[in-house]
């Protein structure tokens, strides 16, 4: 049986990020100041898949590779004022 598990994100550029094989991302959220991902995972899966996660900045320069990826969701920070899109992509 599949589950929602949350995943904590780091603010940073880009990261990598382990799903159980056949994981399915959902979304993002800011969650008590803590950027958050949320997946349907196979809990009784053992192999792993890897993702890179990349973070834009509303008015600052974004990474090529983003337009490629699924983009998963704008989250915002610090009263609204520093504005996070997501995106992620199986590698």
């Amino acid at each position: 049986m599949k589950s929602i598990f949350k995943y904590n994100l780091k603010l940073v550029l880009t990261q990598n990020l382990e799903l159980p094989e056949g994981a399915k991302v959902l979304s993002v959220a800011n969650q008590k100041d803590q950027l958050v991902l949320w997946a349907i995972v196979d809990p009784k899966v053992k192999e792993m898949d890897d993702y890179t996660v990349v973070i834009g900045t509303t008015g600052n320069p974004l990474l090529d590779t983003a337009s490629y990826m699924d983009f998963i969701g704008t989250v915002m920070f610090n009263n609204d004022t520093f504005v996070a899109h997501v995106f992620c992509e199986k590698l």
